[in-house]
């Protein structure tokens, strides 16, 4: 087995260095006649295998195809297109698996054929890798116990074409190192790793098809797809397993450690030491805003409240103005920090500063409400003032739910919560007021609101 998997390492290495010539490679045609040396002939075979062709007819389009197919191959590309409707015809009526073989063999062989004589489309444009990923689907398919060769089609097919590559390739790209896997001639390895490579692709392909709502809706189904074919493999242990004895071997390998903070963080396994460990190695090699957010994540989790807030603002101050998103989630995670620390004041700095790049921004809200619940105590002298901070934490939990929909479940218990709090009728008409009328909340809150009673 050992043997077996050293020989499939060994020719994905190989295979790694085709698609350059692939891609620089010119047509074979350009030294030779279009119509081979027998243009008449070409010409009548041509004609007499494309009207059976158009009727479905692969019988009898067979032999005359063959000979255009040998004798007159730059002749043109539907050769290689309704090669394959022919060879796949042929397949269906083979009962012998000897010759059933040789047909597919011969049916694979087209696909390189077409690269040869047709590396270039009508607008002059690379088409091997689309081609190189059709012929990977049908490798496949009919070849299903050599999924290493649709993965290395596949392979080169992304290397020549990145996130352009047929959708259907990235799906495939991960079916076949299952595959590989299930047939025991790769390492459970190859599966995290091209998860990982997809998740990129899927993302810029994404972006290319921004404008196009149905290729925006195929990546979707594919995407969907290829989590569910991963589900199996992305258990928190799994992941582990795989990643602990790369670790160990190669602590300082930059790549390796942006892979394994990466995959471990999208599984949420955030809580495993192999994380903490590649973490800490990664920002300590490379600092940068992801590695210093991720090691706020390492000092939350161990409830070391001020190096989290730390790496937290470093984090923000490194993030660029693109990463909106990410800075955001790292001020949410900042503020939580303030309140861990009971620095109740930076907490609603921190949520004024996320509501100042989003004034609809819920969590900002939450984070701006829970600061005055939590600190409600520190702002008053009597048993009125000390509670007043409540109504202005509810008031933050009802605008949140007005603003932002995906909070209104959490802003609802908050509010449940923090109304038990209010002051009851008898403190608010010893204190001189009346429910319904204004109240300015005093010192570091400086909100006014509006006083209610608790029920």
């Amino acid at each position: 087995m050992k043997t077996n998997k050293l020989k499939v390492s060994l020719f994905l290495a190989f295979a790694a260095i085709i698609p350059t010539a692939l891609q620089a490679q010119e047509s074979a045609c350009k030294s030779m006649p279009k119509y081979g040396k027998d243009s008449v002939q070409c010409v009548t075979n041509l004609s007499l295998y494309r009207e059976p062709v158009k009727q479905k007819n692969y019988q009898d389009a067979y032999k005359p195809w063959k000979w255009v197919y040998e004798n007159c191959p730059c002749a043109s590309q539907f050769i290689y297109v309704d090669g394959i409707k022919i060879q796949e015809f042929r397949m269906t009526k083979a009962s012998d698996p000897q010759v059933k073989q040789n047909i597919i063999d011969s049916l694979l062989g087209i696909y390189d054929a077409r690269i040869k004589y047709f590396p270039k489309d009508n607008r002059g444009r690379s088409q091997v890798g689309n081609i190189l990923t059709r012929k990977a689907i049908d490798a496949f398919t009919y070849n299903p116990n050599r999924p290493e060769d649709a993965y290395n089609y596949v392979k080169q097919a992304i290397e020549l074409d990145g996130a352009e590559v047929l959708p259907e390739g990235l799906q495939l790209y991960l079916q076949s190192a299952i595959k590989m896997v299930e047939l025991n001639k790769a390492e459970k390895t190859i599966v995290v790793d091209a998860y990982d490579q997809l998740s990129d692709l899927m993302d810029n392909a994404m972006q290319i098809v921004a404008g196009d709502t149905n290729a925006v809706n195929k990546y979707l189904v594919i995407k969907n797809n290829i989590e569910s074919l991963f589900e199996p493999f992305a258990t928190c242990e799994d992941l582990v397993n795989i990643y602990q004895s790369k670790f160990d071997a190669n602590p300082n390998d930059i790549d390796l450690l942006r892979k394994i903070t990466k995959i471990l963080e999208k599984k949420k396994c955030t809580d495993k030491d192999l994380f903490f460990a590649a973490t800490e190695n990664l920002h300590k090699l490379e600092p940068s805003a992801s590695s210093a957010y991720m090691m706020a994540v390492k000092n939350m989790k161990e409830e070391n409240w001020s190096q989290a807030a730390k790496y937290l603002n470093e984090s923000i101050s490194l993030f660029g103005t693109e990463d909106v998103l990410k800075k955001e989630k790292a001020y949410l995670m900042l503020g939580q920090v303030y309140l861990a620390q009971r620095n109740y004041t930076a907490a609603k700095s921190t949520a004024l500063k996320m509501l100042e790049t989003n004034p609809y921004d819920g969590n900002a809200l939450i984070l701006l409400g829970d600061a005055y619940a939590f600190g409600a105590s520190t702002c008053g002298d009597n048993e009125l003032s000390k509670r007043a901070g409540y109504w202005a934490a509810v008031d933050k939990y009802i605008q949140a739910r007005k603003v932002d929909p995906e909070v209104a479940e959490t802003a609802n218990k908050r509010i449940a919560t923090y109304s038990a709090y209010f002051p009851s009728i008898e403190t608010i008409f010893f204190h001189g007021f009346k429910e319904g009328e204004s109240y300015r909340v005093e010192c570091w809150i400086n909100e006014t609101t509006t006083v209610r009673a608790s029920r």
